[in-house]
């Protein structure tokens, strides 16, 4: 680097003393001498006088020094480079290692101390000097100190007494051999001071307590009795001092040590003081007192030293020490005094972490913790006198980096903090201790030591801002401190591994610290001395280029040093590259150019080659060390400039240039350093990077035209195009883009206007925030009508009447032509911006409310209702000043009239600049006048002024205007307005401003209520706008609950904190309007309420509990009636309280104690408690009947008990915590908030124990409160209110508390608004009449207001009703003409209330009634039925429940069975696949049976299997018993007989088969078994049942029905069903679940019809345990009865006495159905099996253990398909079409026949004697039997009881 002229001699002398000469032969001349004994050591003079002409180049000479350390020096007869070596077996204290090297010039000379510990007993210390001269000669010098060449005259400094007396150097008088200069026989007074240390290390403390001395501190030897100072001194290295005092007379004499250094200052002074803050006085250490002490008598002080303990003073005696090796240290590297003193302060248990700073001045803060660790702490003591040895002696004025990098210090590394890092541990180094860790303490860690050590090498840059241009990482501090050590090291230190030097720099200790101070010196001599120091603030760069001129030979490593830090400050390898004609080539692929901004003023040049139209992103990336980029793009000759840029965005100083090539040529670009705005250095480095933006571009669309419908595909080419790509047509968005590939993709056009639309693909964002797009103009023509318009919003809705209004109104399908209208009022001035917006002028449109309505040319429109409000906005404004004192008087007349509720007054103060009191009063047309502000303080410039909180703006939210909201006053004419100030001062108040805003009325919702928390108010709020109605202050702190009056007239909300002057246990209970929020009563209540601590009671009066008491109020009377006092527990949240819907118990559970308390009303009795365990209740609701309770834990459990036992019969898992619980209107679900974070809100269905969770965008919530069709939801961590309908289980909408400061709500109600009506209007000839009925809720009505209007939304007011009067007749209407009216009432004190639906009709009217409640009556009204078809197109206007009559046989279609007439019903049509609303499509019935051929099968002959079409069933099973239907016709049975359903007379149990009685002469046809009985369908067609008679299931002989027969018979656990030969069913038994089927669940002994529907049959039955199914005549299957594990199928598991459809998929049906005990299967057409219902056993066989209440289906192999199906309990088998068998389920019992007694949840099959088939199949509870080919039976399975005999196959 060339030196500029700038540079002083000085700099240019220093470069010199870098020079060694380098020698070429050395010849050795050796002398020894001693300080005793100066007589020169034999040697060869001869030799020498041949050799040199003088004796030696160099001497050494001892010394005594003043302070008791030895001074030695050392002389240079000629220019030399001289090596040192202190030779002592004793340990020394020296400002060098016992190994050192240093060059004198002839005549210098090197002087040093030495300190020798322990100073006992002789020294003997060698020094060895060998020199080198200039011309290669070498001379040796020893030297050797003793005790005796140091002191031989007088007594060491460091000699006790007794030594002094024993050597002679003190008199046996105990006397000085020096008078004292005082007057009075002279003492000697001696004496040692200590201190005890605490060590740590980077762990913490060692649990080390050394005691060290107190060195170099001043002595005060002082009179005890007067405090007079007899002499002063200072401690030497050993702690010790002496003196001599004169005393006349016997004195008590005492010393102490001070930490100050007034008698040793060197350098600098120093001394340790507490803080300011606690006196800044020097700490100090006193002996015990020698009393009386007679003149000339000595004091000896060091037989027992004074001591200071680590809990005394010793921390600043530490501090003090530590202070003095760094001047120590110092010394050795100036003899310059600091140009400020130094004072450390220091008290104990004063300062917290962090609280250690040097603040310029020289002062040190070392604020000691708690435990003073902070005062032994060496490394941060070293620390902060670093920062005052670097800002001292470089001359800088003010940091330059710091430990929480904020503000503009230097932008690359923590350089002041860095310095004062190298200097601690350079000072430590000198102290002879380890290597130092470095010391880093930064914003937001608490720890000293963060593993910063010398030995590490996590020490790289952490970051950079760049808004702030801060290092942004401590990390940055470690590498100044280390990159200076690496400098400075020896051989042995490093920051990577130990004992690798990892630099090539090696020089002699202290040299180094040597070379760092000079270069400080150097920049305080040549800089300025102003923070910003030639143009760039001093950091590591001017540390850099100041060591690189002092230092040359050094600069290469240096550098290397900084890369081994990741900093940069070397050319990179793109030089030279300072112009276009050097730029250097780049590739436009991203490829990354790494550059460097060095030396100063560097400028990169680069060039690339670019495709003309296409755009490439040029930007700078990974600015590092301090860079921050200037970036231009040059055209193609490198001179014209064509683009800049300097910071891509506000928070980055990277640049970025987007650029479009406009020829296919070479550009340029250059990147220089931006000019700083704070000047912070000129280096840094960064990399370049160009790429092809990729735009993508359209090249054809194929169709390019369609119709304006949408919804059909187009493929579209071109290049560029991403997966993921969006597509836009115009301003709609494309759906189904399928991407092909990156020039190919196919969308489905999405609808739009007709004409040309552009077509845009947008690529994803990159990563660089580029989002690459191309548009093909006018790339599709849309065709065809244009589709109706549609709007969905007008903002702003509101405008003044008298002015106009700029709105914006957006919806789809918006074409050009169309008219904009509010109400009856066309707008003139109207643009269409796209199909998407309109923009328009309101103007000159009538006061109200007003639809919005938007017309195509051809008619077709779409509104808005009620969407715009043409409203007074800006009554007045008054502008003034106050002038020279005279305070402002104005009044403001107001004409219009103002009939709302709510009147708005805004005011408005700007910018006043003195303090001034505002007034305004608002005088009624009445006269009574309402004080808005009485005495308002309106503050200063700096100050805003708080509104209060009659405000709607919030607390603390200082605005600079106010909204008032008046309730209560609403008086028709003129109102006045006076407005004044009582400042008297001769400033000027000036620009304010009054404007009244006339109340936008809307229909008014439920209110709803909630208490802020954290801001002590409750608010109201309209529940469907999210309007504040509301807030009013309440009494006391956090106030954590709400309620309201059963008759809504009442707010409860109590102060959950209040003071009383005693004591925070108490509460305020404070009771409101709850339509006004104005204040009523207030009680102190004993004890701290909680959440959940308010129960209304229905008579009116309020139950309230809180932490000690639980209180019953009469809120009427304003009084409490009783009160109990309650256990007390310090855990907060104790109880909580509900009342049962009689108003006669009060529950109050107790979450500490674990109970639920109950007690009587009104008395307050005590009635008894219910323990709940180990869980913690937290709220508690009653059922709307009073029989049941549920609670919620806070362990996230709900409970339900029965309150007339008090005993919990459910428990349910529901994430609820510490909140609310509610139950809805029917007791059949709760809802719970969850006061977790992120937990959202809980919801729990009593009847299915099922709990959900809704977390969702929801935080934690508290409160729930249920009214009417919503459910309200406090959501306390996200300050909103959500609206929830129970309905449709969603998000109707949630209100944002945050903007009017509702911070934190817990508990929360609601109530419906008061005097809300709902008239009828009736019509006759010439008149409307309006009727309603008074007000259910609300306090006493004062009149009733009508507004009329010729149009929706423009009604205005028109008359006033006295409050007697319930109805109103308008005789000025005219005849036709449709007139609207709306309907308020006006109460006392609250002012007009919601405004009723709007009414419509005319005079004249026929049907004036209101069919469908929408207020219009039914000759007015376009739907009169309001069922969504116009009166025109309803074939029956004035029927909601039909609109459409096909076949024109006066029925509707909806109750209708044959819409189109054909007479074949819709639902046979259905399955038949046919039309059932076209006549001409009729199903196909070859056979004229009634069904039609794609389902009739014509398959009904007899055979073996039950439940199926086919056939009738021989052989039965069910629970252990079996049998089946012989050859013979006769009944064969066996297995259990307990009941006697074996039908053999007996009840004995059969092994083998035996007959059943069917009576004389009978046989049996077929068979069905249940689990109590049996029956059998005879050979006459009788149905004969035996067994036992449960329910009427079985008896002797069945009745059914006169000349009926029976087909098929099926049986369940105590139900019995059969088919007859009219395809009837009847069923009889058992009826619990309604397995009858006849819509009952009452048992019944004889059969009943089964309800299959208008004119059904039934082709097949089948029956489980408790639930029955059918196969119907038109292939349909029916299930009924049981469904507790969804085996009914209908996708429930609801019980159904009716039967419910199956769905076994599409296109298919069932041919035969079997019923198991939870379960059912069936066989489609198809031959597949589905089953459903339980699968615990795997019975559905579908390969799980998932029940299912659907049917799944079943594998039965490759190819195969099912003839016959039978279930069991758990198990099923099927005969498949190759009369296999196959059983899947339940297996324990071998029942599967395969060999195993495994379960199985696939089919698995079974093998019979070779050859053998299956023909029927049937099923027990545990056992199976078959019939085979060769018509045997064979079981298997359980045989207990005999029920598997014949033996099970092999």
């Amino acid at each position: 680097m060339a030196l500029s002229a700038k540079w002083p001699v000085v700099v240019l002398a220093m470069l010199m003393l870098q020079v060694l000469a380098v020698l070429s032969q050395t010849y050795v001349i050796e002398n020894s001498k001693s300080a005793s004994n100066t007589n020169s050591s034999e040697f060869d003079r001869d030799y020498f006088e041949h050799t040199h002409p003088v004796e030696s180049a160099i001497s050494i000479g001892s010394s005594l020094g003043d302070e008791g350390n030895i001074e030695v020096v050392v002389s240079a007869a000629m220019e030399a480079q001289i090596s040192l070596e202190i030779i002592s077996a004793d340990i020394l204290d020296l400002p060098f290692a016992r190994n050192t090297e240093l060059h004198l010039n002839s005549g210098e000379q090197f002087s040093f101390n030495i300190t020798k510990y322990p100073l006992n007993g002789d020294v003997d210390i060698t020094i060895v000097a060998t020199a080198i001269t200039t011309e290669g000669y070498r001379f040796r010098e020893q030297h050797t100190i003793t005790d005796e060449s140091l002191a031989p005259d007088e007594c060491p400094f460091h000699f006790s007494l007794a030594e002094a007396i024993a050597q002679g150097c003190a008199e046996s008088t105990i006397r000085p051999t020096t008078a004292s200069s005082k007057t009075g026989t002279p003492s000697y007074v001696t004496g040692a001071f200590e201190y005890q240390d605490r060590e740590f290390n980077e762990t913490g403390f060692t649990g080390i307590n050394p005691y060290l001395p107190i060195r170099k501190a001043d002595v005060e030897v002082f009179d005890d009795s007067t405090g007079a100072i007899l002499a002063t001194t200072y401690t030497n290295n050993l702690g010790i001092f002496n003196t001599t005092i004169s005393i006349s007379s016997a004195t008590d004499i005492g010393v102490r040590v001070l930490t100050s250094s007034e008698g040793n200052q060197r350098l600098f002074n120093q001394k340790v003081t507490k803080t300011p803050s606690t006196g800044g006085t020097v700490y100090s250490l006193t002996s015990s007192t020698y009393a009386s002490n007679q003149p000339g008598a000595n004091i000896d002080f060091t037989s027992a030293p004074v001591q200071a303990t680590s809990s005394g003073v010793a921390g600043a005696f530490n501090v003090f020490d530590i202070t003095e090796y760094a001047e120590s240290y110092v010394e050795n590297l100036t003899s310059q005094p600091a140009p400020l003193n130094l004072t450390l302060y220091w008290t104990a248990g004063e300062g917290t972490t962090g609280s250690k700073w040097y603040d310029l001045n020289g002062h040190v803060y070392l604020c000691g913790t708690s435990d003073d660790d902070d005062s032994y702490d060496d490394v941060v003591i070293l620390h902060e006198i670093g920062h005052y040895i670097h800002l001292s002696y470089s001359g800088s004025p003010a940091y330059y980096g710091g430990h929480s990098l904020t503000g503009t210090y230097d932008l690359r590394l923590g350089f002041t903090e860095g310095v004062g890092t190298f200097f601690a541990g350079a000072i430590r180094d000198y102290m002879g201790l380890d290597k130092p860790l470095i010391y880093i303490e930064t914003t937001g860690t608490n720890l000293r030591f963060s593993g910063f050590s010398i030995f590490s090498n996590t020490d790289v840059i952490g970051g950079y801002s760049n808004s702030t241009f801060t290092a942004m990482d401590a990390g940055n501090e470690a590498t100044v401190g280390h990159v200076i050590f690496d400098l400075v090291d020896d051989t042995y230190t490093n920051d990577g591994s130990l004992g690798v030097d990892d630099d090539t720099i090696s020089l002699p200790n202290m040299q180094g610290d040597q070379m760092v101070f000079d270069v400080f010196v150097a920049i305080k001599d040549n800089e300025s001395t102003a923070s910003v120091v030639n143009g760039k603030r001093i950091s590591l760069e001017t540390f850099y280029d100041y060591w690189v001129i002092l230092h040359p030979s050094y600069a290469s490593a240096f550098q290397q040093i900084l890369l081994d830090h990741d900093v940069e400050y070397q050319e990179d390898t793109m030089e030279p590259d300072d112009s276009s004609a050097t730029a250097t080539w780049i590739e436009t692929d991203g490829s990354t150019y790494h550059h460097t901004y060095f030396a100063a003023g560097d400028d990169d040049w680069s060039k690339f080659n670019a495709t003309s139209g296409t755009e490439y992103l040029i930007k700078t990336r990974d600015l590092d060390n301090g860079a921050d980029t200037f970036l231009q793009v040059y055209d193609t000759d490198g001179t014209t400039l064509l683009s800049t840029n300097d910071d891509e965005s506000s928070d980055s100083v990277a640049s970025a240039i987007q650029f479009t090539a406009s020829a296919d040529a070479t550009y340029y670009v250059r990147t220089n350093r931006s000019a700083d705005a704070i000047p912070i250095g000129e280096y840094g480095d960064f990399d370049l990077t160009i790429y092809d933006i990729n735009h993508p571009s359209i090249t054809s669309l194929s169709p390019s035209s369609g119709s304006v419908d949408g919804a059909y595909s187009v493929d579209i080419t071109g290049d560029n195009f991403e997966s993921g790509a969006t597509v836009k047509f115009g301003v709609y968005t494309a759906t189904d883009v399928t991407w092909d590939s990156s020039t190919s993709m196919t969308v489905t056009v999405p609808a739009n206007v007709p004409g040309y639309a552009d077509i845009t693909i947008i690529n994803a964002l990159t990563s660089d925030g580029i989002t690459p797009q191309g548009t093909l103009t006018d790339g599709f023509e849309y065709t065809g009508s244009p589709l109706d318009p549609s709007i969905s919003a007008i903002s702003p809705d509101f405008g003044d009447y008298t002015g106009s209004t700029e709105v914006t109104i957006t919806g789809d399908y918006l074409i050009d032509g169309l008219t904009t209208a509010l109400g009856s009022n066309t707008l003139s001035s109207v643009t269409v911006v796209d199909a998407k917006t309109i923009q328009a002028t309101v103007q000159s449109v009538p006061r109200g409310v007003h639809t919005v309505t938007v017309s195509n040319p051809n008619g077709a429109s779409s509104s808005i209702v009620n969407a715009f409000e043409s409203t007074l906005t800006d009554i007045t404004t008054v502008g003034s000043t106050f002038i020279s004192g005279s305070p402002l008087q104005n009044s403001i007349t107001i004409t219009e009239d103002v009939r709302m509720s709510d009147l708005y007054v805004h005011v408005n103060i700007s910018h006043p600049i003195v303090s001034a009191k505002l007034n305004l009063t608002l005088e009624t047309p009445s006269g009574k006048m309402i004080a808005l502000f009485d005495e308002i303080q309106v503050a200063n410039e700096t100050f805003y002024w708080e509104s209060g909180f009659d405000s709607i703006f919030g607390y603390n939210d200082y605005p600079s205007e106010a909204l008032y909201q008046l309730k209560g006053e609403s008086s028709l004419g003129s109102w006045t307005l006076h407005a004044s100030s009582s400042s008297s001062s001769t400033n000027t108040l000036h620009s304010w401003g009054v404007t009244f805003l006339e109340y936008r009325h809307r229909d008014h919702a439920d209110q709803v209520y909630c208490a802020a928390e954290y801001r002590n108010h409750v608010m109201s709020f309209d529940s469907v706008s999210g309007d504040l109605l509301f807030r009013s202050k309440f009494v006391g702190s956090f106030d954590y609950d709400v309620a309201v009056s059963h008759d809504g007239r009442y707010l409860y909300s109590p102060g959950a904190a209040y003071h009383d002057g005693t004591s925070w246990e108490n509460s305020i209970l404070n009771v409101y309007d709850a339509w006004t929020g104005e204040i009523i009563s207030t009680y102190q209540l004993a004890g701290k309420a909680s959440p959940n601590s308010l129960a209304p009671v229905p008579n009116g009066n309020l139950i309230v509990v809180t932490s000690t008491q639980l209180y019953l109020i009469d809120i009427s009377g304003q009084s409490i009636d009783a009160n109990i006092s309650l256990t007390y527990n310090s855990i907060w949240e104790t109880y909580a309280v509900a009342v049962n819907p009689q108003g006669t118990i009060v529950y109050v559970t107790n979450k500490d104690e674990k109970l639920l308390q109950t007690y009587s009303l009104p008395t307050l009795t005590h009635l008894g408690n219910m323990s709940t365990g180990t869980y913690s209740p937290f709220d508690v609701d009653i059922s709307s009947d009073g029989s049941f309770g549920v609670i919620g834990y806070e362990e996230d459990f709900i409970a339900e008990f029965h309150t007339s036992s008090l005993s919990i019969y459910s428990n349910h898992s529901v994430g609820t915590g510490r909140a609310s619980i509610a139950l809805n209107h029917d007791d059949s679900e709760v809802y719970a908030g969850w006061f977790h974070a992120g937990a959202g809100f809980s919801h729990l269905d009593l009847q299915t124990g099922i709990s959900t969770q809704y977390s969702d965008g929801y935080g934690g919530t508290n409160g729930v409160y249920i009214l009417g069709d919503r459910v309200y939801i406090s959501e306390w961590s996200g300050n909103r209110i959500i609206v929830w309908d129970p309905s449709s289980m969603s998000e109707v909408t949630t209100i944002d508390l945050t903007p009017v400061d509702g911070y934190r709500c817990r508990g929360i109600a609601a109530a419906e608004p008061p005097g809300l009506l709902t008239p009828n209007i009736s019509a006759s000839s010439n008149s409307l009449t309006l009727s309603w009925s008074a007000p259910s809720s609300g306090p006493a009505v004062t009149e009733y207001r009508v507004y009329k209007g010729d149009s929706p939304g423009n009604e205005s007011f028109h008359a006033t009703v006295s409050s007697s009067t319930l109805s109103y007749t308008d005789t000025s209407v005219a005849s036709g003409v449709n007139t609207h009216y709306r309907v308020t009432t006006v109460m006392q004190d609250i002012g007009e209330g919601p405004i009723s639906l709007r009414l419509t009709c005319y005079a004249g009217a026929v049907l004036d009634g209101d069919l469908d409640l929408d207020g219009i009556c039914d000759d007015a009204d376009e739907d009169a039925d309001g069922d969504g078809v116009a009166n025109s197109a309803d074939a029956f206007p004035l029927d909601p429940s039909e609109d459409t009559d096909t076949d024109g046989d006066g029925t509707g279609n909806n109750a209708d069975t044959d819409d189109d007439g054909d007479g074949w019903s819709d639902n046979d049509e259905t399955i038949c696949s046919t039309n059932p609303i076209d006549s001409n499509s009729v199903p196909s019935d070859t056979d004229s049976d009634g069904i039609c051929d794609s389902v009739d099968t014509d398959l009904n002959e007899a055979g073996f299997q039950a439940g199926s079409v086919f056939t009738y069933s021989t052989l039965s099973a069910r629970d252990s018993s079996t049998c089946t239907v012989l050859d013979n016709a006769s009944l064969q049975c066996w297995g259990s007989n307990t009941v006697g359903k074996l039908g053999d007379g007996t009840s004995t149990s059969r092994t083998t088969p035996t007959a059943a009685d069917l009576g004389s002469g009978r046989t049996a046809v077929a068979t069905a078994m249940g689990f109590y009985h049996s029956c059998s369908i005879l050979d006459d067609g009788s149905v004969k049942c035996w067994g036992q008679n449960n329910g009427g299931s079985s008896g002797s002989t069945t009745s059914i029905g006169t000349g009926r027969i029976a087909v098929a018979i099926a049986a369940g656990f105590d139900h019995s069903c059969a088919i007859l030969d009219d395809a009837s069913l009847i069923c009889w038994g058992t009826n619990s679940a309604g397995q009858l089927g006849d819509g009952t669940t009452t048992s019944s002994s004889s059969p009943v019809s089964v309800d299959l529907g208008a004119g059904r049959t039934a082709a097949a039955i089948g029956a489980g345990s408790s639930h029955t199914c059918a196969i119907l005549d038109n292939a349909s299957l029916k299930c009924w009865g049981s469904n507790s594990h969804g085996q009914l199928g209908d996708g429930t598991t609801t019980d159904s006495s009716s039967p419910v459809s199956v769905d076994v998929g599409a296109g298919r049906f069932a041919v035969a159905v079997s019923g198991g005990r939870y379960h059912t299967c069936a066989i489609l057409d198809d031959g597949s099996v589905k089953c459903w219902g339980y699968n615990g056993y795997g019975g559905l066989g579908d390969g799980t253990y998932s029940s299912s209440s659907t049917p799944v289906s079943v594998d039965l192999g490759v190819g195969r398909t099912a003839v016959s199906i039978a279930s069991g309990y758990y198990h099923n088998c099927a005969i498949l079409d190759d009369a296999s068998l196959k059983c899947w389920g339940y297996g324990l019992n071998g029942e599967l026949g395969t060999g195993s007694t495994s379960s199985s949840y696939a089919p698995a099959s079974v093998t019979f004697d070779a050859g053998r088939t299956v023909v029927a199949i049937a099923l027990g509870d545990g056992h199976t039997c078959a019939i085979l080919d060769n018509l045997t039976v064979q079981c298997w399975g359980d045989n207990s009881k005999g029920q598997a005999s014949p033996p099970p196959p092999e």
